[in-house]
């Protein structure tokens, strides 16, 4: 029988294969790292250009912001380059970037970088209809402005709109045109100019006008408190408001005093009823040689030619003020009008208001700058009764030119009028204006440690420069004409400039 026996396996030694390097997958782990590094680079690149591009058309406050996240994104990428390792640099740089896209901060500049653009598009448009000098940006300046209040670090929103100056003396005119309760008296001027509830400033801010020149005024007064730095009325401090309000009652005040005694006159005013009711249809008339006044060729000639001027109404308002002034006079020094009205010298004795039949306003001026008024005199005939006479001349006593201007309405109103006034007229009329409602003049003229004059009236201010007398705009810049600084030699020419811009500020034009 056969036995079977099983077949034992034979013995192998076991060896273990070698594993080939896995270059496959390094190769894809190398790319990853590029890939990585390259849209970290790219990522990067953006965020840079991006801020660049934010940096040069942010507001200026901002800029510094922008700056300082680019020079950021800039440090990083140099870092990582330097030690070659931008993939290892790739997440740090990635929060970087995530976290300056989300901070609100950054965000609200964004917005406001847009908002400024917008408005200086507008700005550029307007000004290349209107020029420069007629536009403003009403509110928040970009060359100012910051998103982050430097005071109280909180984030605030750009606004500021161009718009076109507006002709605040007109818009300040509407303030008394509808008030005109208040301007029939100094006193009433006043209580209404500083009434802090229901006064003029309160109303102007209510005007069309009103809240552009309020900005325009906090523009101009923080720029001289801040050495340059022109802000919005809401952003000013406690101080730099006190001063805005002051300055704009004040603008307020001399705007006012153009109507008192009736100012610049409507239509109605002549009519039936009116305030000038006896003034229509009456022109006024001037003596002598109107335009040898105002272009005499040598305006510091001692010859006046004399003007007075005739507002062709009996006893008028204005008549009757005149001829009150020397009611009781007993000691009334006469001019010598044949010698650049100087006090006469000799045996001539001073007159007395019985002497004086009526009294008319000139366009001369006496030795102290003053207005000087044409006296007509009375004489006694040969049956003895007082009759005209001659003339002689005065200068009026400053004190009492206050009492004169409040007067003037009619007067103004009618040379305003075109029918009832000529060229001629006004012109020869300036001078009275620059020494009526320029007093001073004459005491800064003369007087060596007066450096500064300004008149409210004319809102224009007198600098003595070289010997010379330069005239500035209030706002603080040279006055100009056809684009060259308005400077003149004599006392006689500034009252002329200051005349002529008095005239057009009450409404006397041409």
């Amino acid at each position: 029988m056969a036995v079977y026996l099983p077949q034992i396996p034979k013995f192998v030694e076991y060896k273990p294969s070698m594993v080939g390097v896995p270059t496959q997958s390094v190769a894809r782990l190398y790319d990853r790292l590029d890939r990585q590094a390259m849209q970290t680079q790219q990522a990067t690149s953006k965020m840079k250009q991006v801020l660049a591009d934010q940096i040069a058309a942010a507001p200026e406050g901002d800029k510094a912001f922008l700056q300082n996240m680019w020079n950021q994104v800039d440090a990083s990428i140099e870092q990582a380059s330097k030690e070659k390792n931008l993939p290892g640099y790739s997440r740090q740089i990635k929060k970087m970037v995530s976290d300056m896209m989300g901070d609100q901060t950054y965000a609200a500049v964004r917005n406001n970088t847009k908002r400024y653009q917008e408005a200086d598009a507008k700005y550029r448009a307007l000004v290349a209809q209107l020029g420069t000098e007629n536009v403003m940006m009403d509110g928040d300046m970009g060359q100012f402005f910051s998103t982050v209040d430097p005071n109280t670090n909180e984030v605030r929103q750009f606004n500021g709109v161009p718009t076109r100056i507006p002709d605040f003396g007109k818009a300040m005119d509407q303030v008394f045109r509808s008030n005109t309760d208040i301007v029939k008296s100094d006193a009433a001027l006043q209580e209404f100019i500083q009434d802090p509830e229901n006064g003029a400033l309160n109303y102007y801010q209510g005007t069309p006008g009103g809240r552009t020149h309020v900005n325009f005024l906090a523009q101009q007064i923080s720029a001289r408190q801040r050495g340059g730095e022109a802000v919005p009325y809401t952003r000013l401090t406690n101080e730099e408001k006190g001063m805005v309000i002051q300055e704009l009652q004040n603008q307020l005040y001399t705007t006012g005093k153009r109507y008192l005694g009736g100012g610049r006159a409507t239509k109605t005013d002549f009519d039936s009823g009116g305030q000038y009711s006896n003034l229509k249809n009456k022109a006024i008339l001037a003596s002598g040689q109107g335009g040898t006044v105002i272009t005499d060729g040598d305006l510091e000639s001692p010859d006046q030619v004399t003007i007075s001027f005739d507002d062709q109404a009996k006893d008028s308002g204005l008549d009757n003020q005149l001829r009150f002034l020397y009611q009781g006079d007993r000691d009334i020094v006469p001019l010598d009008e044949f010698n650049n009205f100087v006090p006469r010298k000799g045996s001539a004795q001073p007159i007395s208001d019985d002497d004086i039949e009526a009294v008319r306003l000139t366009g001369n001026v006496g030795p102290n700058g003053l207005p000087v008024l044409e006296l007509n005199m009375k004489t006694v005939d040969s049956k003895g009764n007082r009759i005209a006479g001659g003339k002689t001349y005065v200068e009026m006593n400053a004190g009492d030119i206050a009492n004169v201007t409040e007067n003037m309405g009619g007067f103004n109103a009618q040379l305003a009028n075109f029918n009832q006034s000529t060229s001629v007229v006004r012109r020869a009329a300036i001078p009275l204006y620059g020494s009526m409602y320029a007093p001073d003049l004459h005491a800064f003229a003369v007087n060596n440690e007066m450096n500064e004059f300004s008149s409210g009236v004319a809102q224009l201010d007198v600098k003595k420069e070289d010997g010379m007398y330069a005239i500035y705009n209030q706002d603080g810049t040279r006055a100009t004409v056809g684009g060259k600084p308005v400077i003149v030699s004599s006392e006689a020419e500034v009252r002329q400039i200051l005349g002529m811009q008095i005239m057009k500020n009450l409404g006397i034009n041409g």
